[in-house]
């Protein structure tokens, strides 16, 4: 914790470290304390906000000085999770972690991947990542229109062979005359 250029991943990991040992709990008992307090309606926020142990994270962050529990909560700990290919760029300094944490809500891997390398390459700004972000999200949905659309005319198409509309006169010259050329 005391070297100047941790990385965001290594400071996450260096912080949760302090609070393991200061508290005498494992990592996820740790975590679970600080996600605890993320409804502060709850009943159950006031005891643990009351308890020897978050006086003792408050300490921690308190003299830390970069966070607050809350803060570190939603902003910190999320980079644990990102995808392998994401974690290991930004723990080497390839990547800004907000740029990381965008690119890393793409759900497909591929395109997670490529423009992750895109980013790296050309030193893209958050803003080109978040414009490149939603010009794949349209993407997105217009195959997914597109599908819906092939889709629905496929499943009206299977309808209509398998229908009694074609044994009955009156109903077919109705269908024929909705015929396309």
């Amino acid at each position: 914790m005391q070297r100047e250029n941790l990385n965001p991943v290594e400071e996450t990991e260096g912080i949760l470290e302090l609070l393991e040992r200061k508290l005498q709990q494992r990592r996820e008992d740790v975590i679970a304390l600080l996600n605890q307090t993320a409804h502060p309606r709850r009943a159950s926020v006031q005891n643990v906000l009351h308890s020897p142990e978050w006086q003792t994270v408050e300490a921690v962050f308190s003299s830390v000085g970069r966070f607050t529990p809350n803060s570190f909560r939603t902003s910190r700990l999320p980079l644990l999770k990102l995808p392998q290919e994401i974690l290991v760029a930004l723990q080497e300094g390839k990547i800004e972690y907000t740029k990381a944490q965008a690119i890393a809500r793409l759900k497909n891997q591929k395109d997670r991947e490529t423009l992750l390398e895109e980013a790296i390459a050309h030193q893209l700004s958050l803003k080109q990542v978040r414009q490149q972000i939603r010009q794949l999200k349209i993407k997105y949905s217009e195959e997914s229109h597109d599908d819906s659309l092939r889709a629905r005319w496929l499943a009206t198409y299977s309808r209509l062979k398998t229908d009694s509309l074609w044994s009955q006169p009156e109903q077919r010259r109705t269908f024929e005359q909705w015929q396309v050329v």
